[in-house]
């Protein structure tokens, strides 16, 4: 998913265009979180091995969230080499677990 951005339209009506500036001004702060632009992966199976997940990201991944998880286990972040950060990240888990995932 790409970063939602708002665009002013002017419209030569001012009170209308101050409306815009005051929504751009309220809503850039939460645009510009590392997570407005995360990608949610479902249903990912997980192991006690590296298991290479696509995040979907476009770019490096700053972090995750895990959303859902189908057993008590951890779930962490290989200390195996990446070689490819932009596309992919490599993940464990203490025990086999299938795990719904938010990369941003």
């Amino acid at each position: 998913m790409s970063r939602v951005n708002f665009t002013e339209i002017h419209t030569g009506d001012a009170k209308i265009d101050q409306l815009q500036s005051n929504i751009r001004t309220a809503i850039s702060p939460l645009l510009s979180l590392p997570f407005a632009d995360g990608v949610h992966k479902t249903d990912v199976a997980l192991g006690t091995s590296d298991t290479l997940v696509d995040h979907g990201l476009g770019r490096k991944f700053v972090g995750y969230i895990v959303t859902k998880q189908n057993a008590d286990t951890s779930v962490f972040e290989s200390s195996t080499t990446n070689n490819f950060p932009d596309v992919q990240m490599i993940l464990k888990a203490g025990a086999t677990v299938t795990v719904d995932l938010f990369f941003f």
